[in-house]
């Protein structure tokens, strides 16, 4: 896992997940983990790939608690956290996510598309409630994202800079 090739909010995003894991008890950073923590992010894409699509990210997050609750907790003094297998393999899908997509970096969007690969996905079994699949998440992404492919760590930052900077003229005119 070469953190180097990861934005800075994937990495936020998984520093996140990590110290969630500890305070929780639990003794494996798992997906959830790392999605719960990209969704609570400030201008999450994630959170605007969801608004785009539809979907209420309170019910997501709910459910990814709901999911992390029922995990087994440990405790003390030698209980060390450590990725599980499923994050590893996540993260190793969303490099190869950001390859088909011709990005430098690996986003946290590519980590929600990795995760239709993942049979236990919480994130993945709530998006299909909604009848969310991976292509209308790339859709979502499409226009959340524009024509930008991620070339530096901080693609956030033009990601909707129209909407962020710029006033609707037309909308104010009306």
């Amino acid at each position: 896992m070469k953190l180097d090739k990861m934005t800075v909010k994937l990495q936020e995003a998984l520093q996140t997940a990590l110290m969630r894991a500890t305070e929780s008890g639990h003794q494996q950073v798992d997906p959830e983990h790392l999605m719960l923590a990209a969704l609570r992010q400030e201008e999450s894409i994630l959170t605007l790939a969801l608004d785009k699509l539809g979907v209420a990210s309170f019910s997501v997050i709910k459910a990814l608690e709901q999911n992390l609750g029922k995990k087994l907790k440990v405790s003390g003094d030698s209980a060390q956290v450590y990725f599980s297998p499923r994050i590893n393999k996540l993260l190793a899908g969303a490099a190869g996510e950001a390859q088909i997509l011709k990005d430098e970096f690996i986003s946290v969007e590519h980590v929600l598309l990795a995760s239709f690969n993942d049979n236990d996905s919480a994130l993945v079994k709530e998006l299909k409630k909604s009848n969310v699949n991976r292509e209308k998440v790339l859709q979502a992404l499409a226009l959340v994202r524009g024509s930008h492919r991620i070339t530096d760590e901080n693609p956030e930052e033009k990601f909707n800079a129209l909407q962020k900077y710029g006033q609707d003229l037309t909308e104010l005119a009306g």
